[in-house]
């Protein structure tokens, strides 16, 4: 068993993670931009340390489409650390989160490596749409997707 504890939660992570869409409403309302830094600590095996997350990050983990909706609406950033935003949302079982996000116009760079390690994660899920997806992102398949297209194509897939 981990021995692992948090404290010095701010008052946006606490209602995301709690689901309380009222309370983030509350606090966009009285001022709490979507895009400040939750800072908190975490305690592992008696260590604490200092952890930073943003709320649009964390509603993405908690796969509360609701929450990202209403950040994205109040503003959030979605150019802050887009791959743990798209990574984040395909964690869930459906494509939803994801839509929304890249319908909103987060986008990772579209550069060989990129495109590998996210064809490399759509696989590991047995994911059938690898290549709409890539597609949706913008990733150039003719350009960079040539390492990814011989592993899909190794592995079995179709296009």
């Amino acid at each position: 068993m981990s021995d692992v504890s948090y404290s010095n939660i701010p008052p946006m992570m606490a209602a995301i993670q709690s689901g309380d869409i009222e309370a983030i409403r509350f606090l966009l309302h009285a001022g709490h931009s979507p895009n400040e830094p939750q800072c908190y600590q975490v305690t592992i095996g008696g260590r604490p340390r200092e952890e930073e997350t943003y709320p649009l990050e964390l509603a993405v983990l908690e796969n509360r489409m609701d929450m990202v909706q209403l950040l994205i609406e109040a503003g959030a950033d979605l150019t802050r650390n887009p791959a743990e935003l798209i990574y984040g949302s395909l964690r869930s079982p459906d494509l939803t989160l994801f839509s929304i996000l890249v319908d909103a116009g987060v986008r990772i760079p579209a550069k060989q490596e990129d495109i590998y390690r996210l064809f490399l994660y759509l696989e590991d899920r047995r994911d059938p749409d690898i290549r709409s997806i890539l597609n949706r992102l913008g990733m150039d398949l003719k350009r960079y997707g040539g390492e990814a297209l011989r592993s899909m194509a190794s592995c079995g897939n179709q296009l």
